[in-house]
């Protein structure tokens, strides 16, 4: 069996890496970099940038003199871990002897693959990894519009920016430009920023940007902008399909159902069943997900907010020894579970970690604990972990 996976991010890189473990020949074609968005320009470079800041602002809180933050320097040390997880993804596709092909695609069908130079590949199965690319803006009127892509490569910020779309990137994005000395006005249409959260992370979060002075404006989005970023989600990138799509699978963002690089990445591990036909099934349907927010106060969330049948407790991180250790104003953990049978349904954090501590509550979530079985487990002290064990014995 011959397999072609077209795309080398999370899904395509995970695809060919299990296909190899299975035995299977595998070529890899990317027309970019290995890595795909997220490693390139996405999710790492944004984490790289909001750990520095992180780091700084941990400085000044504890007393320590304000550090100078630039673009050129971060874009610099972000340039340096981006060829880093290139480099080392690129050997490990190697070493598990992926075929790899620096080539555009440009047109699939059931066996075959098109390239943009004029060359045909012949194959049993393709899988499509081709990732998702940023809704364009509409009805929106800018003088200067960038992309998130775009605003890490400048050489010099605009002094002002307005950044449309109150989500997890435009947050993210907010906090890191106003850092480095833009003036950024965040737009939400809806009531609150982060609409889809709990309320209490939203509420926040929103005081937590407005102390470093963001400008928020809610219910509405209009006017004329100088300089804007439209930061209001992903849509699918397809390669044109012809004819029956029989051996033809679609995994990670180009399905339009997650748009997440972790996601992505497990519906790549996972496809090698299915074309092997070990099974069908590849992501359960009910499997639990977190969503966090790398700024330097994160938000995390997993599992349900609170819904009839269920209480919640809300514990506030200022007397834990966690909270105080790390001095972050205004964090605090939550948890959700069913009435009747404190089985645990949701954990919401703010706090210095929270990114790191949502995944014990995504596992017990998952393992469909009780409240007593949570807090049966001994926590390490001091750590933020224990945030969430205080807040599950709120429910009790």
């Amino acid at each position: 069996m011959k397999v072609i996976v077209i795309g080398g991010g999370p899904a395509g890189y995970e695809a060919a890496m299990g296909l190899r473990r299975r035995g299977i020949e595998t070529v890899l074609i990317e027309k970019n970099s290995i890595g795909g968005t997220c490693v390139n320009s996405g999710c790492i470079p944004t984490r790289v940038y909001l750990q520095v800041i992180k780091s700084a602002e941990t400085l000044i809180r504890s007393g320590f003199a304000k550090t100078e933050l630039t673009p050129k320097d971060l874009r610099k040390l972000a340039t340096g871990k981006i060829q880093q997880l290139v480099y080392g993804m690129t050997y490990m596709l190697q070493k598990q002897k992926v075929q790899l092909l620096e080539a555009e695609v440009s047109q699939i069908e059931a066996g075959k693959v098109s390239l943009a130079d004029g060359t045909c590949l012949m194959c049993d199965e393709i899988i499509v990894a081709t990732g998702s690319e940023p809704i364009s803006a509409e009805n929106f009127t800018a003088e200067q519009q960038f992309t998130a892509e775009q605003l890490f490569t400048l050489e010099n910020l605009p002094k002002r920016l307005d950044i449309i779309g109150g989500g997890v990137l435009g947050v993210e994005l907010a906090v890191i430009l106003q850092s480095l000395g833009v003036q950024i006005t965040l737009h939400e249409h809806m009531p609150r920023i982060l609409p889809g959260w709990d309320k209490d992370i939203s509420d926040a979060m929103a005081s937590y940007l407005r102390s470093l002075g963001v400008q928020l404006e809610t219910n509405s989005v209009s006017g004329v902008f100088e300089n804007m970023v439209f930061c209001c989600g992903r849509k699918p990138k397809l390669p044109l399909i012809k004819g029956q799509t029989a051996g033809i699978h679609l995994i990670g963002d180009c399905k339009g159902v997650h748009f997440t690089a972790d996601m992505a990445a497990e519906d790549g591990r996972q496809v090698g069943a299915a074309v092997t036909g070990e099974r069908t099934e590849r992501i359960k349907p009910n499997i639990v997900t977190a969503q966090c927010i790398f700024t330097p106060l994160e938000a995390a969330a997993a599992g349900s907010i609170c819904k009839e049948g269920m209480v919640e407790s809300y514990l506030s991180t200022d007397m834990m020894a966690g909270g105080v250790i790390f001095g972050t104003q205004g964090a605090f953990a939550k948890a959700v579970m069913e009435k009747e049978t404190h089985i645990l349904k949701g954990f919401h954090v703010v706090s210095h970690l929270a990114s790191e501590i949502i995944q014990i509550g995504q596992a017990a979530i998952a393992a469909e604990m009780t409240a007593e079985q949570f807090l049966e487990q001994v926590f390490p002290h001091p750590t933020e972990g224990e945030l969430l064990k205080e807040a599950v014995r709120g429910l009790l």
